[in-house]
């Protein structure tokens, strides 16, 4: 995917919510997430495992308004066996969220992949903002 693609995605990902798939309420007392977005996946080199960004949407009341809209809640990356549903998940810290210019997943194995994101500063250059390594057999 070229870069220029991967900017508009991401932008487009976090600007626009599009098609939303509910979920049951939580019992603990998170906000309840209404809807999620793909931002991006990879497969492992040998099609074992499969990761995935999500952005999470909760619901947001505007009290003054009267009015209830999604509202950007946390990106999670979900993970699990190549062709299977995608349950587990890890919670992705991001202290800017529309820094963000992309994602990078660099595979050690079929079970350990290292997570670089790509945030744009200032002066519109991209750097690594967070680089995180995963285990997927856990």
């Amino acid at each position: 995917m070229s870069r220029a693609v991967g900017v508009l995605l991401l932008a487009l990902c976090l600007f626009f919510a599009g098609t939303y798939w509910y979920n049951e309420r939580q019992i603990n007392n998170e906000p309840e997430i209404i809807g999620d977005f793909s931002i991006s996946v990879s497969t492992s080199p040998n099609k074992v495992n499969i990761v995935e960004i999500k952005e999470m949407y909760k619901e947001f009341t505007d009290a003054k308004e009267g009015t209830t809209e999604p509202a950007f809640h946390s990106l999670r990356i979900y993970y699990g066996e190549y062709g299977s549903v995608l349950d587990k998940y890890k919670e992705l810290e991001v202290n800017d969220v529309q820094a963000i210019d992309y994602f990078d997943f660099h595979w050690k194995d079929d079970e350990h992949v290292t997570v670089q994101v790509f945030s744009r500063n200032e002066q519109g250059k991209s750097y690594i903002s967070q680089s995180v390594k995963y285990n997927l057999s856990n």
